[in-house]
Formats: C-alpha cells, sequence, structure tokens
C-alpha cells in the first residue's frame, strides 16, 4: 500500500523528502466541505467566491450531502509499505508514527514520522 510520508518538523512541507525511502508523486488537490453547494454560496459566496468560481470536477458525495472539487495537483512523497512487519520497520528506524488520512485527499492515508511536537 502506498503511503504519503511527513515529518511533524517539516510542518506540511512537501517538498523537503522526509525519509530515505522516499519517492516523489503527483496526487489531486481536492476541497471538500460538509455541505450543499447552495450553503456554501450563501455562506461563503461573498468573500470567496460562489462554489464553481474555482477548481475542477465539481461533485457532491455522502449522497449530496457533501461537495467536493479538485484544486490542483499536489506533489508529495510516499512510501510502500507491504506488511505489519515492513511498517514496524519503519517505526523502529524512524520512531513515532502518527497514521491519518491525508487532509486534502481521502483517497490516500499518511504516515507521519513524529519527530517533533505539534498540538
Amino acid at each position: 500500500m502506498k503511503f504519503i510520508v511527513t515529518r511533524t518538523s517539516h510542518c506540511c512541507n512537501y517538498e523537503t523528502k522526509p525519509c530515505d525511502e522516499a519517492k516523489e508523486i503527483e496526487i489531486p488537490r481536492y476541497d471538500i466541505r460538509r455541505m450543499t453547494e447552495e450553503e456554501y454560496n450563501r455562506k461563503f459566496g461573498k468573500e470567496y467566491g460562489l462554489w464553481r468560481s474555482e477548481g475542477t470536477n465539481h461533485t457532491t458525495i455522502n449522497r449530496g450531502k457533501w461537495i467536493k472539487r479538485q484544486l490542483g495537483i499536489e506533489k508529495v512523497w510516499y512510501i510502500e509499505i507491504k506488511s505489519l512487519e515492513e511498517l514496524m520497520s519503519f517505526q523502529d528506524k524512524y520512531g513515532d508514527l502518527v497514521l491519518t488520512r491525508v487532509c486534502f485527499n481521502d483517497e490516500y492515508k499518511e504516515i507521519e514520522i513524529y519527530d517533533s511536537y505539534r498540538e
């Protein structure tokens, strides 16, 4: 399985290679909102523009309750982990890990190398 890999100390900086094993890949950047298009336009339209004024591939998800649009492409680093043993070896090498979903693309999981404080 491919995991996007980051470091806490890099603080959302996808330009710096986070570990020796990392390879660069481009993935879509999405904006997903838990509201309808009409709600977004009513709440944010004056300040940020209407929902469809930015991005591409506008769609609804979660039975029409959420809206989603693509806001370009993001270069990120990934690693391939094929087993729990590989994940444990990666943790032995780099220390504490945080597993999450990528905030701008829910199709990918993220391994964050927790090498600095955040909260």
